[in-house]
């Protein structure tokens, strides 16, 4: 009787959580569940709209729990005034057009190999980029359509340095034939069973030991 009210308490104390928004600092969270943990998601609000600059934390701390954060779908889209931002390294998935329409597209400084990249996060690989593609050996998070504008893409070649793939990170990539990953076989299960069950594509992925 007392493990089944624990484990009531959890559920209820977890559904509590879920159902809140959290302001901390200057962002406002949401908190989801992915493969069995609770992240908080950082979600639009209007208040963005002031930012030049931003820090995403490693994680917050809510209830006792410290929590890994994530980047939620147009999480800052349209906020023009933000030219600066900090990812931490801890952030494992960002969502669709984070950052759409934001100063940090115009900072050559962020593009890297024909993609906007910050701190290790492929955000949006350029339609101009070759059709054969390596994406460079820092990046460990491939956000969600990251690659939705490149229809002419043959060929991409993925780091074992990634530890996650974006929903729809492929979509629109009508001439893809070949994803070539230099980890193993094993490595690629790991990413994709753990975080990018949403990559959806059925192009062949070539590791080092095998497809």
């Amino acid at each position: 009787m007392k493990k089944i009210l624990t484990i009531l308490a959890l559920a209820i104390s977890a559904m509590t959580m879920m159902a809140e928004t959290l302001h901390i600092g200057n962002l406002y969270y949401e908190i989801i569940p992915i493969e069995g943990r609770y992240y908080a998601e950082v979600i639009p609000h209007r208040s963005y709209k002031k930012l030049k600059e931003l820090e995403i934390p490693e994680s917050i701390t809510y209830q006792g729990v410290t929590l890994p954060i994530t980047i939620g779908n147009s999480a800052f889209n349209g906020c023009k005034s933000l030219a600066s931002i900090t990812i931490s390294n801890s952030v494992i998935s960002i969502g669709y057009d984070a950052f759409e329409g934001t100063a940090i597209y115009k900072e050559q400084s962020y593009w890297e190999n024909g993609a906007l990249c910050i701190d290790g996060c492929l955000i949006k690989a350029s339609q101009y980029i070759p059709n054969t593609y390596t994406i460079s050996d820092d990046i460990r998070v491939i956000a969600d359509c990251a690659f939705s504008s490149c229809p002419s893409i043959t060929s991409i070649t993925i780091p074992n340095s990634v530890i996650s793939i974006g929903r729809g990170a492929f979509n629109g990539c009508t001439d893809l034939q070949e994803i070539y990953f230099t980890g193993s076989m094993k490595q690629w299960e790991i990413i994709t069973e753990n975080w990018s069950k949403g990559y959806h594509t059925d192009t062949p992925v070539i590791c080092t030991d095998g497809t």
